[in-house]
């Protein structure tokens, strides 16, 4: 049953990708100079050709620097150069920087892009240097190992094969919420296309994949198996540093579910500790025998201007939260009434408030909170991706509860408020898929030309 309602969900959600998107499952991947997509696919790429994540030899190799699916284009390297011996690191764009002069597009600087150092290091020499990522290896490896052979082998497409294996495992995390609602599976699947995770998997960005996983630790939590939730934890830890406050979160839900308040107890607290600590530990080792010190891959510029930053998450046709993941209107309001009514599912809906009000917080006083130039706030896909299981649980008959707490709610009015509810979500979830499956350009964000009058808000 869950195999036949996991296919159903992914054929769903194929069709406009395939319809909207087929230059997308082609040759042309990905058209990007620059953003984080081309470069997790050269972290991919060393991982499974050369076993390691010294990139300079790949950046500068024909396959990746001027073809392998990259349109053609030179791209900049997001790396650090980096001195072994002295554990010294540079940023790339301090040593190179970017030219662009469409006279000189030729097969030798196709797209017209040139290299040329900077002031700084023009006449340094930079033998000896190796240059390593600065993104967080775990979304690659995730790659690499599920999709090592194709790779390995060199299959044309490898690319296309990717993302729609990223797209069905958002189907199947859809499907599994089915095990813990009561809503059919079309609800399920119209909900789940009215959230930015339903165009990020189809990308090669993290936040797909991540979405996917959060969604699955709702349903791993509600079953109380809680071994996989740990795994599902220490993964999401791995793929990235910002998915880390989850696993604290879980705990004291857990704690709170089982009225584990003493420490005899806590010793049953290890499955889902355990994975996480074992990632955590990974990291740190990491960090410290290539840089001496712990360093983060979370990018940190922090930010005063919170009032216009608020206005931006919330109302921006950018970034505006109410824009690209309308389920939060309902949601919020549906959490409100199953936390009066339904305490079984409290601990539950604290995760998935307390989860998104942490990383909301962060991102809005982090100046490089959005998540770069891309489709609505990418570092807040995954976490409101959890906010669908308030709309899921939510039913007739807890307006029915309401229409008992405040007799002079007329029954019929409660209804209709469901009823436009119910519409709002699905002209917003069609708008959201329709600007998200005819976007070109995943790394650099651009609304289209017909809309962008409106719009008064902007990044």
């Amino acid at each position: 049953m869950l195999f036949r309602r996991t296919l159903l969900i992914f054929l769903v959600l194929a069709t406009p990708a395939l319809c909207f998107q087929g230059w997308k499952l082609s040759w042309h991947w990905p058209y990007a100079l620059s953003g984080d997509e081309p470069h997790h696919l050269v972290m991919l790429f060393s991982l499974v050709k050369d076993g390691d994540l010294v990139l300079g030899n790949n950046y500068d190799s024909a396959d990746l620097a001027r073809g392998r699916l990259l349109s053609h284009i030179r791209l900049d390297h997001h790396t650090y150069f980096y001195y072994p011996d002295r554990m010294l690191t540079i940023p790339w764009h301090q040593v190179y920087q970017i030219k662009f002069d469409p006279a000189l597009d030729s097969p030798a600087t196709p797209g017209g892009y040139t290299f040329e150092r900077t002031p700084a290091y023009a006449h340094r020499s930079m033998d000896g240097w190796e240059e390593i990522p600065i993104h967080t290896p775990g979304y690659p490896a995730l790659l690499a190992a599920f999709f090592w052979l194709p790779v390995a082998l060199d299959f044309e497409h490898y690319e296309p094969l990717i993302l729609l294996g990223q797209l069905l495992l958002y189907a199947f995390a859809l499907a599994r919420l089915r095990e813990i609602t009561f809503r059919s599976t079309a609800f399920i699947v119209l909900a789940g296309m009215a959230l930015p995770a339903y165009y990020y998997s189809l990308t090669f960005y993290a936040e797909g994949v991540s979405a996917a996983l959060m969604l699955l630790t709702l349903v791993e939590f509600q079953k109380e198996h809680h071994w996989r939730l740990g795994l599902l934890l220490g993964v999401l830890l791995l793929i990235k540093e910002v998915n880390g406050p989850l696993i604290p979160i879980y705990i004291l839900a857990l704690i709170w579910r089982r009225a584990w308040w003493h420490p005899r107890h806590w010793s049953r607290l290890w499955p889902l500790l355990a994975p996480g600590l074992v990632v955590l530990i990974g990291m740190v080792v990491r960090s410290y025998w290539l840089f001496g010190e712990y360093r983060t891959y979370i990018p940190w510029e922090t930010t005063r201007d919170i009032p216009a930053r608020v206005l931006l998450f919330l109302i921006s046709p950018d970034r505006g939260l109410l824009i690209f993941t309308p389920v939060l209107i309902v949601s919020v309001g549906a959490l409100l009434i199953l936390w009066r009514r339904q305490h079984l599912y409290r601990p539950l809906l604290m995760v998935i408030a307390v989860a998104f009000s942490v990383t909301l917080v962060i991102a809005i006083t982090n100046a490089h909170g959005p998540g770069g130039t891309t489709f609505a706030y990418r570092t807040l896909t995954p976490f409101a991706a959890l906010w669908i299981l308030p709309v899921l649980w939510i039913g007739p008959h807890h307006l029915r509860a309401c229409r008992r707490l405040k007799p002079a709610l007329n029954m019929s009015l409660l209804r209709s408020l469901f009823t436009a509810m119910l519409l709002f979500l699905l002209v917003f979830a069609a708008l959201n898929v329709l600007n998200a499956v005819t976007r070109r350009l995943n790394s650099y964000h651009n609304m289209p030309a017909l809309l962008d009058p409106l719009w008064f808000v902007r990044d």
